[in-house]
């Protein structure tokens, strides 16, 4: 019996240890498992510390650079008038006396224009600007009438109001209000804003404009290659060194393909020159561009410019001046981007009879606006990367 209790007794304290050394291994798989936990949270915390900084410094990146655009003057800045070095005032010289057409119709800042985008190549700058004054001989894109083109101001497509921070002439397309089957006399609507905008809204001194594509509701009504790709053939081989700032504003998701496409017609220094604003564009544009009385009331602004008033200001003041004529109807070539020529289209005139007995709502063109903005716009860049984003 003695035995058998010590039997016993020995059971029960190897039954003990047994069950302490199952406690001591739960309890080391659960610290295990707890310090891989901590392990795996601060891996996390890590990884979004890091996007974060990424966030962070991108996001100065682009405030920098678009203030820096945004703050550039010509008379501070190399190779304009009044900052010319020795052997850039030899070209605008040269060019000069090489080109009887620079001669006759340039101003030392236009010709100083086209010798900046060709990075004061005189030969190359002279070829350029002869064949923009054969254009504008043959092509008169200063005489466009308004009134052939009054439906599409009247929709709010086109306008400008006002100036940005630095003190540009602004120039908006409200992309929502566009509808492609308008393409070509889109062309010379858009021929005609630049002119007047050039013509009539830039002061003493300045060269520049900026552009504010407002992209919100674009859909594949207003996906107009031909449109973009003459806007961008116009730009680059007509108005050089005129475009200041394009503030790109919500796009949407399905931009990005869109984009892809057009983006190759688009002169590299003018890609260098567009800012990408997500969902929050308004209060960026307020905050950072444009003073919100600049600032059309559709877009979180309080100016209450009212395009179609505009347009029909500018078309009585056409009748007054007694210009009567047609208007030149543009044609930029699909296959050569130098072709330009007054045309008479049958498709043109298509499209400005449907104009003319269109109703005149901005609403019978535009396309839905589904909430189709950007989710993030942490990713939105400056510069001639793609509108990018967990939605773009």
């Amino acid at each position: 019996s003695i035995t058998a209790a010590m039997t016993s007794t020995s059971n029960a304290f190897a039954a003990l240890a047994m069950e302490d050394e199952d406690d001591k291994d739960s309890k080391g798989k659960k610290n295990l498992k707890k310090k891989k936990s901590g392990t795996k949270r601060s891996k996390e915390a890590a990884k979004e510390s890091k996007k974060a900084n990424k966030k962070n410094k991108k996001k100065k990146e682009k405030e920098a650079k678009a203030l820096a655009l945004l703050s550039k003057k010509a008379a501070s800045s190399p190779g304009f008038l009044g900052n010319l070095s020795c052997e850039q005032e030899a070209a605008l010289a040269q060019m000069k006396s090489d080109s009887a057409a620079a001669r006759a119709v340039g101003s030392d800042a236009d010709l100083l224009r086209f010798l900046r985008a060709r990075d004061f190549n005189v030969k190359n700058a002279v070829a350029m600007f002869e064949k923009q004054a054969k254009w504008r001989e043959e092509s008169c894109p200063a005489d466009i009438l308004l009134a052939p083109l009054e439906h599409l101001f009247d929709l709010g497509v086109y306008f400008y109001e006002g100036r940005d921070k630095g003190g540009r002439p602004v120039i908006w397309f409200r992309i929502s209000q566009w509808n492609k089957k308008y393409s070509l006399l889109g062309t010379q609507a858009t021929l005609y804003i630049m002119e007047h905008a050039f013509r009539h809204r830039l002061r003493a001194g300045e060269e520049t404009v900026t552009f504010v594509l407002d992209l919100s509701g674009f859909s594949v009504l207003q996906a107009d290659t031909m449109w973009t790709y003459r806007f961008a053939m116009a730009l680059r081989d007509y108005y050089p060194e005129r475009v200041g700032l394009i503030l790109a504003a919500n796009p949407p998701f399905y931009f990005s393909a869109f984009w892809r496409v057009v983006k190759g017609f688009i002169d590299p220094a003018t890609l260098e020159k567009v800012v990408w604003l997500g969902k929050d564009y308004q209060k960026e544009i307020a905050d950072t561009f444009i003073d919100k009385k600049y600032i059309p009331e559709y877009a979180g602004g309080s100016s209450n410019f009212d395009a179609k008033a505009w347009a029909r200001q500018q078309v009585e003041e056409e009748e007054k001046a007694q210009k009567t004529g047609p208007s030149r109807a543009m044609d930029f070539a699909e296959n050569d981007a130098a072709a330009v020529a007054l045309v008479d289209d049958s498709k043109l005139a298509e499209e400005m009879e449907a104009a003319a007995t269109a109703p005149g709502h901005a609403s019978e063109f535009r396309a839905d606006d589904g909430d189709d903005s950007n989710e993030d716009d942490d990713d939105d860049v400056v510069g001639g990367g793609e509108p990018t984003g967990s939605s773009v």
